[in-house]
């Protein structure tokens, strides 16, 4: 618990800025792609199938049986604003101000690899594959976001909220000049929010400090 505190509060803190250059390339969101010996296939957004490893209980809102990557995100909205109002403020701003605006689907061999996953355990019958990418500043396509369609559309809904929910914390990180060397401390923050762990988080607002 302590090492998520101080995930998230690191998150929160403006004091830690990045050097020169360390975001002049793609930041990128992986999917792992599983197949079971009936060969049945799975695919889960990374931070997802990390939360295990972290010792984390996946977190399910209640929602209808139809429903969609929007309602989970606002599902997801609404329970940190609970916790961390500061944090999402800054979601809903980037998610409904900029996200639809700068994203664009495209071709699988359109989204480039980005090697910024860091240290990854995978189990031997997964596989890891780049599903997003996106710029500091936008692309050749004019968007900053550019996510593998093919990829988007394997996905249920819950994974497909959890990969954007990833690229607006790695975007307002980003906006902040935080530094970051790898996408771990970004998919645990999504592990974190998306498990039931989540609940007994106390909060932190740095207004009231």
């Amino acid at each position: 618990m302590k090492f998520v505190l101080l995930v998230i509060v690191t998150f929160l803190s403006p004091s830690l800025k990045a050097d020169p250059g360390v975001f002049d390339r793609g930041n990128g969101g992986d999917v792992v792609f599983c197949r079971s010996e009936q060969g049945k296939s799975q695919y889960l957004l990374l931070d997802i199938y990390e939360q295990r490893n972290m010792g984390f209980h996946r977190w399910q809102p209640s929602l209808p049986e139809d429903y969609t990557f929007h309602e989970v995100l606002e599902a997801v909205f609404s329970r940190i604003d609970q916790k961390l109002p500061y944090l999402a403020s800054k979601l809903r701003e980037e998610y409904f101000g900029r996200f639809a605006q700068d994203l664009t689907f495209v071709a699988p061999e359109d989204v480039p690899d980005v090697d910024d996953q860091g240290p990854v355990i995978l189990e031997p019958h997964c596989n890891l594959k780049q599903i997003a990418v996106q710029w500091s500043e936008k692309s050749k396509y004019g968007k900053a976001y550019r996510i593998d369609i093919t990829l988007f559309s394997l996905l249920d809904p819950y994974n497909q909220g959890a990969l954007i929910l990833h690229e607006l914390i790695y975007r307002i990180k980003l906006s902040a000049d935080m530094l970051m060397e790898s996408s771990q401390d970004v998919r645990t923050n999504v592990s974190y929010i998306l498990s039931k762990e989540f609940d007994q988080f106390p909060g932190y607002n740095p207004s009231s400090y």
